[in-house]
C-alpha cells in the first residue's frame, strides 16, 4: 500500500507514497467514516463535502454498470466453481468462522 523511496542519502532518509492499491483504499475509508458518521455520537465534526459548495456528501455503494443502488434484497455474494476449496466450502455450508460461539456466515441470505 506504500512506497517507500529515499530522499537523502546522510542520514538515510526515506518519504513514503501511496501505492495504487493504497489510492484505492480511499473508498473504503470513505465509507467506513460515514457508516462512523451514522452510527458513532459525535462523529459529524469530520465529514466528506463537495469541493463547490462545500455541502456534505452522502455516500452510497452503487454499481457501476447499472447506477442501481446496491442492497440486502438485490444482490448477493457468488462464488465461482474453481475458487479456493475453503471458500467453496465456506459457501456451500454457510459457515466463515466461529464469533463467541457463534457460527458467522460472510454469505447473509
Amino acid at each position: 500500500m506504500l512506497e517507500r523511496r529515499p530522499y537523502q542519502d546522510n542520514p538515510p532518509r526515506h518519504e513514503y507514497h501511496l501505492t495504487e492499491a493504497g489510492r484505492d483504499l480511499r473508498q473504503v475509508i470513505l465509507t467506513l467514516m460515514a457508516w462512523g458518521a451514522r452510527h458513532a455520537e459525535g462523529s459529524t465534526k469530520v465529514f466528506l463535502a463537495d469541493e463547490a459548495t462545500g455541502r456534505p456528501v452522502t455516500l452510497a455503494l452503487m454499481d457501476a454498470n447499472t447506477g442501481k443502488p446496491i442492497t440486502r434484497e438485490g444482490h448477493r455474494v457468488h462464488v465461482t466453481a474453481d475458487a479456493e476449496p475453503l471458500t467453496l466450502w465456506r459457501a456451500r455450508t454457510g459457515r466463515a468462522y466461529a464469533e463467541k460461539d457463534q457460527l458467522v456466515s460472510p454469505f447473509p441470505h
